[in-house]
């Protein structure tokens, strides 16, 4: 065996076995030095290296999908509760639908301002019903002038008169026609004009229903009348006919039984003024003086005084022209100038009745006046 190898070992280093190792040599390639050996084990790292961060990524974003989905799942409850509960400044759709659902209401009172108290819907239905009425009984005054229908032109204007808290009523012969004026809130307003040929037939109906005498056109003439409107609303009527050049003009004054006596600050008193009235109340003695133009709210701001004062223990006499509204616990009595029973008169009379508290309906004449006076001291 030895020689064997010996003898192959010859035959490689022989020339042509020389060159048949090289040729096979440059044919073959060389074989991986150290250095590159060595790199493709750091190769290797590397490509494991990548993946594994591509793994770490991949998990993380995973991860994030988990924690997106999770809080979808939260957000999804708090939205169903907003939806149900919607806040007070903008309503769920479910509410404004079911408010614009109902005609009377108004998308306004669904959004109240925060601290303030929510107004009821009746309120608003009811305040839109009343114009409804108001416009309603217009056209209805309007169709009566054309229709020459006296009786409901009469009874229709003291209608509307009342629906829109007039207290005069002014009907105004002209020229060329006839002027109908309402005084709202101490105000003359304009409602509507009428020929001139239908004045005397309304003239007519109204001293019929104040028990005037229809002939009588030269000299003036007061008197009074209770009218029911169609709606079961009760008045005091007191009229004043005063001859002018272009025929008689009337004016009634309108006093609705069926109100209420306001208190002294639904009356617009506050402050000073109302302090020093309710001190003066108090008082056991003195005279309280009202004074102003008509309809400017004298004997409503009386009433309203004497409602506080209107207790058993107290006797309260009135002396008025004509007593306007009837109060239960006040003694009022109206005054008659026809059998000569005047203010002076009733005044004299009401301090022998034992009273605490006397209300005049006017002071007009020197008597009067010193009578009040002299009670008062």
């Amino acid at each position: 065996m030895a020689d064997e190898n010996n003898t192959q070992a010859g035959q490689a280093m022989t020339p042509d076995s020389l060159n048949s190792a090289r040729q096979a040599s440059a044919a073959t390639p060389p074989t991986q030095t150290a250095p590159q050996a060595a790199q493709k084990p750091q190769a290797d790292q590397q490509t494991q290296a990548d993946q594994q961060t591509q793994a770490d990524q991949q998990a993380q974003a995973d991860q994030q999908a988990q924690a997106n989905q999770q809080a979808q799942a939260d957000q999804q409850p708090q939205a169903n509760q907003q939806a149900q509960a919607p806040s007070a400044q903008q309503p769920a759709p479910e509410a404004a639908a079911a408010v614009k659902a109902t005609p009377a209401e108004s998308t306004d009172d669904a959004k109240p301002a925060t601290g303030q108290a929510v107004k009821p819907k009746e309120d608003s239905a009811s305040a839109s019903e009343k114009k409804a009425k108001i416009d309603e009984n217009l056209q209805i005054l309007k169709n009566s002038i054309i229709a020459a229908n006296i009786p409901q032109l009469v009874m229709i204007l003291i209608s509307y008169a009342l629906d829109l808290r007039t207290s005069d009523i002014h009907i105004e012969p002209l020229q060329n026609h006839v002027r109908l004026r309402y005084r709202i809130d101490g105000v003359l307003r304009l409602i509507v004009e009428y020929p001139s040929n239908l004045h005397p037939a309304v003239v007519s109906r109204i001293k019929i229903m104040s028990n005037l005498k229809i002939d009588e056109q030269r000299v003036p003439q007061d008197g009074r009348a209770d009218v029911t409107t169609k709606d079961g609303r009760e008045m005091d009527l007191r009229v004043s006919t005063l001859p002018t050049v272009n025929g008689e003009k009337i004016v009634m004054r309108l006093q609705d039984k069926s109100r209420k006596i306001p208190d002294l600050p639904d009356l617009g008193l506050r402050g000073v003024s109302l302090r020093n009235l309710e001190d003066a109340l108090a008082s056991p003695n003195g005279i309280l003086i009202n004074t102003g133009p008509t309809g400017s709210g004298k004997t409503t701001t009386l009433y309203s005084c004497l409602a506080r004062k209107n207790t058993v223990g107290i006797n309260i006499l009135t002396i008025e022209d004509p007593v306007e509204i009837q109060i239960d616990g006040l003694n009022q009595s109206q005054v008659h100038h026809d059998i000569e029973y005047d203010f002076a008169r009733g005044m004299r009379a009401a301090l022998r009745q034992d009273p605490d508290v006397i209300m005049v309906g006017e002071i007009r004449d020197k008597e009067t006046g010193n009578t009040a006076i002299e009670a008062a001291l």
